[in-house]
C-alpha cells in the first residue's frame, strides 16, 4: 500500500489509518480500495460509485477511477464490492470493451448480446432467446445480408444522424456534450 501523508495515518492501537475521499471517514486502509493516485475509497463509496457507472454507464463514472488515471483494476474492485453489483460492472465493462457490439434486434428488447453469444455471423439474445445477424444487425437470415445502408445513409443525413465511431450505429444528439466514443 503506498504511504501519503494526506490519506493515511496511524491510529493509537497502530493501525494504518485511510482517509476516503467520498464520505470523509477513517478507516482501515486494509478495508479500503486504493488508487494509483494514493487516495482511498470506503467500500460503502465504492458501491455507490460502481451503482453510478451501472445506471449511467456512458457517462464519467466508467471505468471507476481517480483523479484522471487509470481505473480501478478488476481484483481491487472484486474485493470490494456486492457479488450482485460486481457482476453488473463486469457486464457493463465487457459492453462497453467490445469493439463490434451486437445488440437484439427485437425492439421491444435490445440486449447487448456478448460476444460468446455469437457463433457464425448469428447471435443469440439471452434475455429473449431471438437471434440476430451479428453482421447487418437486424433479425436472422440465411444468406448474405441485404443492402439498405445506401438508403439508410440518405436517411442519415436528410436527419442529422452520425455513425457512432465505436459501433457504427446511427445516433442522434438530443442533449448532452459533443463528444462520442
Amino acid at each position: 500500500m503506498a504511504a501519503n501523508a494526506t490519506t493515511t495515518t496511524i491510529n493509537d492501537a497502530g493501525t494504518d489509518l485511510a482517509h476516503c475521499t467520498g464520505c470523509a471517514i477513517d478507516l482501515p486502509a486494509t478495508r479500503m480500495a486504493e488508487y494509483d493516485c494514493a487516495h482511498y475509497n470506503c467500500h460503502n463509496c465504492l458501491e455507490r460509485r460502481a451503482k453510478l457507472a451501472i445506471s449511467l454507464p456512458n457517462s464519467y463514472y466508467y471505468p471507476i477511477r481517480c483523479c484522471g488515471r487509470a481505473p480501478l483494476s478488476s481484483a481491487v474492485i472484486r474485493a470490494h464490492l456486492t457479488p450482485s453489483t460486481y457482476r453488473q460492472y463486469t457486464a457493463l465493462r465487457l459492453e462497453r470493451d467490445t469493439k463490434d457490439k451486437t445488440y437484439c434486434s427485437r425492439p421491444t428488447c435490445s440486449t447487448f448480446i456478448k460476444p460468446q453469444s455469437v457463433h457464425n455471423k448469428q447471435a443469440t439474445c439471452q434475455t429473449c432467446f431471438s437471434k440476430t445477424c451479428a453482421t447487418c444487425k437486424t433479425p436472422w437470415h440465411w444468406g448474405p445480408c441485404k443492402g439498405g445502408d445506401e438508403e439508410l445513409a440518405v436517411l442519415a443525413e436528410t436527419k442529422g444522424w452520425k455513425q457512432c465511431p465505436s459501433c457504427g450505429r446511427y445516433v442522434e444528439k438530443m442533449y448532452g456534450c459533443l463528444h462520442m466514443r
